[in-house]
């Protein structure tokens, strides 16, 4: 009698039931590994896009460090004497530039080369050092980034003025800088690499536009 009961109520084998509940189990587990698959794959995605605006910020403010810097040299080579003296007689410029002025004690690592242009914005020597300053005026102030031999650098120009009073500049100094060595120099880098950095460069071999003045 039991055993017709048991029949009336569940009228299929317990294999079946057995296979109904695996079943059934599976896919909830299924469900509950591609729910958490997505829950995943959105915290994945917004913890980049929160990485990229730190990177982001990281990269501007090591930017902003590396022209600081840029200016700092500038300006002390503009200050000093011996660079006034180059540009009213420039007879051993080409000698100081490559020595003398490469030892002078706030020059760093990072500092590859200058040059020197009277008030015209004409280098002060027969050969252009910088070919992509040749020469210079009041427009091509400031700083930009170019590639040079695939190595990246940073171009910093600013006025002479023999006096700080005055009106009027004297000439014109423009540097050079290694721009990976300034930036791992300025900035302790987290998310980004410094060599992995790269720059919309023009055909001329320039930054469309400058990082800043």
């Amino acid at each position: 009698m039991l055993k017709n009961i048991l029949k009336k109520f569940f009228p299929l084998s317990v294999k079946v039931y057995a296979m109904g509940f695996t079943i059934v189990s599976f896919l909830l587990l299924i469900s509950f590994l591609w729910f958490n698959f997505n829950k995943v794959n959105e915290l994945q995605d917004k913890m980049n896009f929160e990485n990229s605006i730190l990177a982001k910020k990281e990269l501007n403010q090591a930017i902003s460090k590396s022209i600081q810097s840029a200016k700092n040299i500038a300006t002390q080579l503009e200050n000093w004497d011996e660079t006034i003296q180059q540009l009213h007689n420039p007879v051993y410029y080409t000698y100081w530039r490559r020595n003398r002025a490469l030892e002078a004690p706030f020059i760093e690592n990072y500092f590859i080369a200058l040059e020197i242009y009277n008030k015209n914005g004409n280098s002060i020597s027969d050969k252009k050092h910088f070919p992509l300053l040749p020469s210079m005026n009041d427009s091509t102030l400031g700083s930009f980034v170019a590639k040079n031999n695939e190595n990246l650098t940073l171009y910093f120009s600013l006025p002479i003025k023999e006096s700080t009073n005055a009106s009027e500049h004297d000439g014109y100094l423009a540097i050079e800088l290694d721009l990976a060595m300034l930036l791992n120099d300025v900035q302790r880098f987290k998310l980004i690499s410094s060599a992995s950095l790269n720059f919309q460069i023009n055909k001329n071999g320039s930054s469309e536009k400058t990082m800043g003045k």
